[in-house]
């Protein structure tokens, strides 16, 4: 059923830009800065000049009948969504917890959603934040873990259950210290809340806050300033900090195991946000410089056509030139799987094609600072039940050379040969920390700049890359096995492994720990060592191999 709701201090507003409909919402001109497989954020401009202001438009492409029953089930009625996060942000105002304004919400009668939220302007990340503030006073640094423990109290004290209550849904303002939360579309208001779903929640933030942001004493102080601020109808429902702390730390290690919580944890190396245009809902996505240069002209085989009535499945791999003279990498692909549609809807999720999850992984990678193909298009569309089309739109890197050729080159010098091995370790490493692996094959390449000298280092095997809900420490041992094969050469293979194991542990000089992996990685030839996998570092950093100068290796 159609509808619209708007909050009346905007009416003026959206009525001057004839926002009247929820069509007129969903076709706004937008940049998506955030997808998933069902729905995505985007950033839009309301009125001009002065007087403009920046909003976030969340879409939900079509709304799922089970995520209505959840939203029943929660209490909201048979609603999206979108119109389950707006009621909590109209509660949550009244209570004085820091959140977004929201602007509109409604849906369309094709079963699409919207939400329009207001920025919160003049924030920074959690993350960020303390990324910056690294070098600021230690009572400064407390101040702000105070504030943020009692924000975290009053939140809770007012009965809000927030299950996505991560590092990057936290904003502090500079100087004042305030507190603002995002992201509320799971969240649960509640008579009162109990210790166990307060320690889930304080546990979420803790796993996805890396350890070189905050120490554990900054961590000690936010959390006894929550306890002080905590109300219970029980005293014994509050524990001591002791107890509170053990818990949290116990499910926050838990947490850690996953995939999306690691990825979380790690500071995006860059500010830059992927830019997306959906020019029909899942069936076409460009990135905007590729928009750009087609010029509004859309090419024929970059459509996906009306699905004929068929569910076999076909995948095809072309080369097509591009309107600069340049070429890509088109993959087609149609796939039919009963048991896989099933399965993802036995486990909740939206059936998605192997193209959209390589993009996703490919916007990740350049985010966290890890060169590889360029994304430029893609898109999926629904056939013949239960066929899915889709197609993946990639350019590859500039004329690079796999990184063992460029190693054995004579002209190479040794700084560069050394930089290259550094540099390599280190993406390794990036690639493990975001729970990806490749498959033990030979992966990375070099773009040169001269004869000779170090260029940029790009991860060329896109297709054997794997992405894991969980660290594999097998696998990642299998890929520096592989990477120091590639750049062992001559006389200087001994050393070079070294130097590569040191830089992918991120030592600065070998402990007792790290010369126990060398000898299985680099050994000799009458040894008969046994691989062991690579540890996981844990919560709060004191066993990591970076300090394990005791001898003992994590296990």
């Amino acid at each position: 059923m159609e509808f619209l709701n708007v909050n009346p201090r905007y009416q003026n507003c959206l009525q001057q830009q004839g926002l009247d409909t929820p069509a007129a919402f969903l076709d706004m001109p937008a940049i998506i800065i955030c997808g998933h497989p069902d729905r995505n954020v985007a950033r839009v401009g309301l009125g001009s000049g002065p007087a403009e202001v920046t909003a976030f438009l969340k879409c939900e492409h079509r709304v799922a009948w089970k995520d209505r029953l959840l939203n029943a089930l929660a209490g909201f009625g048979f609603v999206s969504k979108s119109s389950r996060e707006a009621a909590v942000l109209r509660s949550l105002q009244p209570a004085g917890i820091g959140c977004p304004d929201w602007i509109a919400v409604g849906e369309d009668r094709e079963g699409r959603a919207f939400l329009l939220v207001r920025e919160v302007t003049e924030t920074m990340e959690l993350r960020s934040f303390l990324h910056q503030q690294r070098q600021a006073p230690a009572t400064e640094r407390r101040r702000i873990a105070r504030n943020l423990g009692e924000a975290l109290a009053k939140l809770h004290n007012s009965g809000f259950d927030h299950p996505d209550l991560y590092s990057k849904h936290v904003l502090i303002r500079p100087g004042e210290g305030t507190v603002h939360f995002l992201d509320w579309q799971r969240t649960r208001r509640r008579h009162s809340l109990s210790w166990r779903r307060r320690s889930r929640n304080l546990a979420a933030l803790e796993a996805t806050l890396a350890e070189d942001l905050a120490t554990v004493h900054e961590r000690l102080v936010c959390l006894a300033a929550y306890l002080r601020k905590s109300r219970s109808r029980g005293r014994a429902a509050i524990p001591t900090l002791r107890r509170a702390a053990r818990r949290i730390t116990r499910l926050a290690t838990r947490l850690l195991g996953q995939r999306r919580i690691r990825e979380m944890r790690q500071l995006p190396a860059t500010n830059h946000v992927p830019e997306l245009i959906w020019q029909d809902g899942e069936a076409l996505c460009l990135t905007r410089p590729f928009q750009m240069e087609l010029a509004g002209v859309i090419p024929d085989w970059l459509r996906l056509a009306n699905p004929p009535g068929e569910r076999d499945n076909w995948g095809t791999r072309t080369r097509v030139d591009l309107p600069t003279g340049r070429s890509a990498l088109l993959i087609r692909r149609r796939r039919s799987s009963f048991l896989g549609y099933h399965w993802s809807l036995i486990r909740r999720q939206r059936p998605t094609s192997p193209e959209l999850l390589r993009a996703g992984q490919i916007l990740r990678l350049e985010r966290y600072g890890i060169r590889t193909w360029k994304l430029l298009a893609f898109g999926q569309r629904a056939g013949v039940w239960p066929a899915i089309d889709s197609f993946l739109l990639i350019e590859p890197p500039l004329p690079a050379v796999p990184l063992g050729e460029w190693l054995a080159r004579p002209t190479v010098e040794p700084v560069s040969f050394r930089h290259m091995i550094r540099e390599a370790a280190a993406l390794l490493r990036r690639l493990h920390d975001l729970h990806y692996d490749l498959g033990g094959q030979p992966s990375f390449a070099v773009i040169p700049t001269t004869e000779g000298r170090a260029g940029s280092i790009v991860l060329t095997g896109i297709e054997q890359l794997h992405g894991r809900r969980r660290a594999d420490h097998t696998a990642a041992w299998k890929d520096l096995k592989a990477l120091h094969r590639e750049i062992s050469s001559g006389t200087g293979e001994r050393t070079n492994g070294m130097r590569l194991l040191m830089s992918y542990l991120g030592l600065q000089r070998m402990n007792a720990a790290a010369k126990r992996m060398a000898k299985t990685l680099i050994p000799r030839k009458d040894s008969r060592s046994v691989a062991r996998p690579l540890a996981e570092p844990t919560l709060f950093g004191r066993i990591r191999l970076q300090a394990a100068d005791q001898g003992t290796l994590p296990r």
